[in-house]
């Protein structure tokens, strides 16, 4: 299934320092257009593709990715690589630092990873032996630029309620080194320890968040209610916002609501 690449589309609007309202004004449509397509929740059709394309200087494929069959392809190879070097699931999830079941999820297609987790799995390989892929940049068609950006770091704590936590007192507690092109929209990282194995998210990374007001439908995002902060799934019932748990669909009690931002992946910590 053929995507298009949004992170990519705002990579390089930044990269020439434009807004959203700049940009739109430069390709003559409005800036809610672009503000959709930068945040998925509307897609450029082969027209737009083409302008776009045309205006950055860059290919038509370059803004579109089968993001499906790559990560099979990643998938594939890695369940060959760990047969040949007599390796398991429980050996993958140790070096990633990830719950096994949350690995064998995966190699199961059960759930997908990030670009980050996946980028930490062919190096992983390849240090043991195995070139499952030559270019992760092939594969995703969006260069992994060298940029380095520093991203806020929230610190969190746990409430005696399960799945919710409190912001510190101060704003943010330190920053985190990023390349831009991983996270090229993120906010902020926050760090929850002791979250749910569920969540697919361990003790040991950082989730990021790209700041946003607007609920998106069955995405994941930090929400703040009366109980504490939370990250959930999103959905919308009769204009109200409503939130679930990630693997399913039991929804949590919140009272009110608050939209913080969307999650954009994780970040594995440092050693």
């Amino acid at each position: 299934m053929k995507k298009f690449n949004s992170n990519k589309l705002e990579l390089m609007r930044r990269e020439r320092h434009l807004t959203q309202d700049e940009l739109s004004k430069e390709l003559g449509i409005s800036r809610v257009t672009v503000n959709y397509w930068e945040n998925e929740k509307r897609t450029p059709n082969v027209y737009e593709i083409s302008r776009l394309a045309k205006y950055f200087n860059v290919s038509e494929e370059q803004l579109v990715y089968d993001s499906k069959s790559n990560e099979a392809i990643v998938r594939k190879n890695t369940f060959l690589a760990l047969k040949d070097l007599g390796k398991d699931a429980k050996w993958l999830s140790e070096k990633l630092k990830q719950p096994l079941q949350t690995v064998q999820n995966w190699l199961d297609s059960k759930h997908a990873f990030s670009r980050l987790q996946i980028d930490r799995i062919i190096s992983i390989l390849k240090e043991a032996g195995i070139n499952i892929i030559e270019s992760f940049e092939s594969i995703y068609s969006m260069p992994i630029s060298t940029k380095i950006i520093n991203i806020p770091k929230l610190s969190v704590t746990k409430t005696k309620k399960s799945d919710f936590f409190i912001l510190s007192d101060n704003e943010y507690e330190d920053f985190i080194e990023l390349p831009i092109s991983l996270f090229p929209d993120a906010s902020f990282v926050v760090s929850i320890p002791g979250f749910r194995e569920e969540c697919y998210m361990p003790d040991n990374s950082y989730c990021v968040i790209k700041k946003m007001t607007t609920p998106l439908t069955s995405k994941n995002m930090l929400v703040k209610t009366e109980q504490g902060w939370l990250i959930a799934k999103v959905g919308i019932k009769k204009g109200k916002v409503h939130i679930s748990r990630f693997n399913s669909d039991e929804e949590i009690k919140a009272g009110k609501i608050e939209i913080i931002g969307k999650v954009c992946g994780f970040v594995m910590k440092e050693d």
